[in-house]
């Protein structure tokens, strides 16, 4: 993992601006070098102050016996697979459908556009916490959210990938059953640490 230049982290978030538009061009404003790959893994240290939110907030309002430093070391666990299984089971999956040019471009708009995801999911957090709107709107808004996350990686694989929709649609599909398979095996050990 690198850490991009000021000059680079301003043309991604130039291209998130143009993504969260739905402008096509937005994919072009990212490093898709080998280097800018590297690079685009610095947002995982960005969002782990996020992600280590929300997961209090799990961890405050669920019923959860396992202790705050084994739920924690959990956590971090799934947090670096989740940043780590995708890009390596994307690596096989744009091979065998021709897509391996392709990757560079994908992989870094993929991994620039997780600030987007935990910028947005921030506030609702902190919302769920303070107890500030009913459960049923925080629901709500949560629904919300994962579905415009889904409909832009959508967007990310289709014009990343320069796929078909149903097959864009395919690439979604995978990235959401991987990321349940790695949240579930951490439910599954914690289950183990409380039993």
């Amino acid at each position: 993992m690198g850490i991009p230049s000021i000059r680079e982290t301003a043309a991604s978030l130039e291209g998130l601006r143009r993504i969260v538009r739905m402008d096509p061009t937005g994919l072009d404003c990212f490093n898709a070098s080998v280097q800018g790959f590297w690079n685009s893994f610095f947002v995982a240290v960005l969002t782990l102050p996020f992600y280590l939110l929300q997961a209090g907030v799990y961890y405050m309002n669920a019923d959860i016996e396992a202790s705050a430093a084994r739920f924690l070391s959990l956590e971090l666990m799934t947090f670096v697979l989740g940043w780590l299984v995708y890009p390596v089971v994307m690596v096989t999956v744009t091979q065998v459908m021709d897509r391996w040019q392709h990757y560079l471009r994908y992989m870094v708009a993929y991994n620039w556009f997780q600030l987007v995801v935990a910028a947005l999911l921030l506030p609702l957090s902190l919302l769920q916490l303070t107890g500030m709107a009913p459960d049923g709107l925080i629901a709500l808004l949560f629904l919300m959210a994962t579905s415009a996350f889904l409909l832009y990686g959508w967007f990310i694989a289709n014009r990343g990938l320069d796929l078909g929709g149903a097959t864009a649609a395919g690439i979604v599909i995978l990235d959401l059953a991987l990321s349940l398979l790695v949240n579930g095996a951490t439910d599954l050990l914690l289950k183990g640490a409380q039993g």
